[in-house]
């Protein structure tokens, strides 16, 4: 009985709305409380940092619990088998995590499996730089030192080197996640990939574009001293 109230509540637009405004008021609220911490950055960057990625998780929390809690959605994944211990190999130390990108809504999944490994806090992405213009989710990628991208090589190789530099000292296990294929799949997209592969010389990819990896190379340059694991996740 009570299943079939909360299955009647859960259908109804107007319980979804808010709590899509409520998801969006703390969002700003929680960048009134990055604000507060600002002082604190010139002061002791390492401590600012701990804070931000405590104050973070209270908003971002929201994301795999909407999905599991109260879309009953469920993410099953897949390890090598050489791999042992993947959750203690990724709480371990830094990580940069590549992903394919096949819809809007596929990062959600992804934070899913980072939430689990209790490591949401501390995550960061390689987003569009006009990202940092929303309210709230975007003002924290600015608080959060996401590296951010304009699709200009000249701007975004200095963009990636000065986040290499900037990040290298982070005190708490970061995972950098970025697409490999550098944009949203559609088949407009995977057809130009695969007429690119063919003039290239290289593999057609059936259910992926052809992945961008001047930007991945630029990282593993600079970050390769911090040590760290890459996993590669298919979604």
């Amino acid at each position: 009985m009570l299943g079939e109230i909360l299955q009647w509540i859960k259908r109804r637009k107007v319980v979804v709305l808010v709590l899509v405004f409520s998801f969006i008021v703390s969002g700003l609220i929680i960048n009134v409380l990055e604000f507060a911490t600002l002082p604190l950055y010139f002061i002791n960057k390492k401590w600012f940092r701990i804070i931000n990625t405590k104050i973070v998780y209270l908003h971002w929390c929201v994301i795999p619990w909407a999905l599991e809690s109260w879309a009953n959605s469920t993410v099953d994944a897949y390890v090598d088998e050489s791999v042992p211990d993947p959750q203690n190999m990724i709480n371990k130390e830094h990580a940069i995590i590549t992903m394919n990108h096949p819809g809007d809504l596929d990062w959600m999944f992804g934070w899913v499996v980072i939430n689990k490994c209790g490591r949401l806090g501390g995550t960061k992405a390689i987003m569009k730089d006009v990202a940092k213009y929303l309210p709230g989710i975007g003002w924290t990628f600015l608080f959060m030192e996401y590296p951010l991208l304009k699709r200009d090589w000249t701007h975004d190789q200095s963009c990636l080197v000065k986040a290499c530099e900037n990040l290298k000292d982070y005190p708490v296990n970061m995972l950098l996640c970025l697409f490999a294929e550098g944009t949203r799949f559609t088949k407009e997209k995977h057809r130009l990939s695969m007429d690119f592969a063919r003039s290239r010389g290289y593999p057609v990819l059936k259910h992926h574009l052809f992945p961008r990896t001047k930007g991945f190379c630029l990282l593993m340059k600079h970050l390769r001293q911090t040590g760290g694991t890459i996993p590669v996740i298919n979604v």
